[in-house]
């Protein structure tokens, strides 16, 4: 009995039954032997139906159907749950989550500048709105906000490491900002500075201001702010979106 695994390919399973049949035409007494099992016929259905039954299927098309579905519960090197967002987990993990995102900026930025001060002091209040993207249990990224009032969230920092980049990766994370902060009643979110190819992917995002200084208006409560974190919910789920024109997100 041969083991299917989450790597097996049926275009390599095809591979093999053609390869079966040209060694049973050749000859083969235990490629001949496997065909006979299943079939008085040398074709490549019998070869086919041959290795189904030897990895535990009663046909080909069974065979296919698994292949298929074991390949949708595998998440692809890009998709959304490749990289999983989630909120710093300690002020520990803060810190080097900070220093990490820090190293994509020129000069590097880290955990001693007085942007993350703002964020240590804010960390127990407002830990949802600091959030790290992960590759494989590894940090890759990350975005760092909190509640400068009641009413209004800062984006303090956002980036990700090169090889994470052009996935919609930072999107994914703005839309998880915009999301808690909907959640925590904030009608705006205004970023720290944003100029030059930074600026054009904050607008392709719906903020606006002059210079470097950008916001976004957030829903009031109602059915409004309700349809909106639906829509947020998803987008940061599925990550699909605009591909980030920048070079740190």
């Amino acid at each position: 009995m041969r083991t299917l695994t989450d790597r097996t390919d049926i275009d390599q399973l095809r591979h093999q039954a053609r390869e079966l049949l040209r060694a049973a035409g050749a000859g083969d007494p235990d490629a001949i032997y496997r065909l006979r099992t299943v079939s008085p016929r040398t074709t490549l259905w019998a070869a086919q139906l041959a290795l189904a039954r030897e990895h535990g299927f009663g046909s080909w098309r069974q065979l296919k159907l698994e292949i298929e579905r074991r390949r949708t519960l595998v998440p692809s090197a890009d998709s959304p749950a490749s990289y999983p967002i989630r909120p710093v987990a300690s002020m520990n993990e803060l810190v080097s989550a900070f220093d990490l995102v820090g190293e994509q900026f020129e000069p590097n930025v880290t955990h001693k500048a007085r942007r993350f001060q703002d964020l240590a002091r804010r960390f127990t209040e407002d830990q949802r709105l600091m959030l790290i993207v992960e590759s494989r249990g590894r940090i890759v990224g990350g975005a760092f906000a909190f509640r400068k009032s009641r009413a209004g969230v800062t984006l303090r920092m956002i980036a990700l490491q090169p090889g994470a980049r052009g996935r919609g990766l930072g999107r994914r994370l703005i839309g998880a900002i915009e999301l808690e902060a909907a959640r925590l009643g904030a009608g705006e979110i205004a970023l720290g500075g944003a100029g030059g190819d930074v600026k054009g992917f904050y607008a392709h995002l719906g903020y606006s201001g002059r210079g470097s200084m950008m916001s976004k208006g957030l829903p009031l409560p109602g059915r409004l702010l309700e349809a909106r974190l639906r829509r947020l919910s998803a987008v940061t789920r599925r990550g699909v979106g605009i591909r980030d024109p920048t070079s740190r997100v």
